[in-house]
């Protein structure tokens, strides 16, 4: 998948994750604060092309609990740290959509090529339209989750305020 592709989807687990958990653990976030820690994690996995690319340790549900554990060792808060496990649960996400496949369940399993039940491994990973398609669902998904949230009180007015206000300024 493209960057583009993961940064919109972490971004959108990113949300749901703060929608299920702020309730339960607060957390003062601040949008920029946010954005940054969501596409940091969204594209984290990928920093292993020094190693291997999609290796077991960055392309697995192992590699989400390292993101939780992270997370939460440099914010010291537990909605942080799930904040950062959907981000990173995203990137393995989109790519299982892929015909690589991930090792997802590593390291229970040693099979390096599983894909995401019923549409997994269908696109290739370079497919434009399909990376096209996935972003622009990922933040037309955000921008409803975001109104949701404003309309049931689940987020905080003014940071879902300033988040319209910068998609609108640009």
């Amino acid at each position: 998948m493209e960057w583009k592709t993961h940064v919109s989807l972490g971004i959108l687990f990113g949300v749901i994750a703060y929608i299920i958990f702020s309730k339960k653990f607060y957390a003062d976030i601040n949008l920029i604060d946010f954005i940054v820690w969501t596409v940091f994690f969204s594209v984290a996995s990928d920093f292993d092309v020094i190693l291997e690319h999609r290796s077991e340790y960055t392309h697995s549900l192992l590699s989400v609990l390292f993101g939780f554990i992270i997370g939460f060792l440099l914010k010291r808060n537990l909605l942080w740290a799930f904040i950062a496990a959907a981000s990173v649960l995203s990137h393995v996400f989109a790519d299982s959509l892929t015909s690589s496949g991930v090792p997802l369940f590593y390291p229970f399993s040693k099979k390096k090529h599983m894909h995401f039940p019923y549409i997994g491994g269908r696109m290739r990973y370079d497919n434009k339209y399909a990376n096209k398609m996935i972003q622009m669902t990922g933040l037309f998904l955000i921008l409803i989750i975001f109104s949701y949230g404003v309309y049931r009180g689940d987020l905080e007015s003014a940071w879902a305020k300033r988040i319209f206000e910068y998609i609108i300024e640009r």
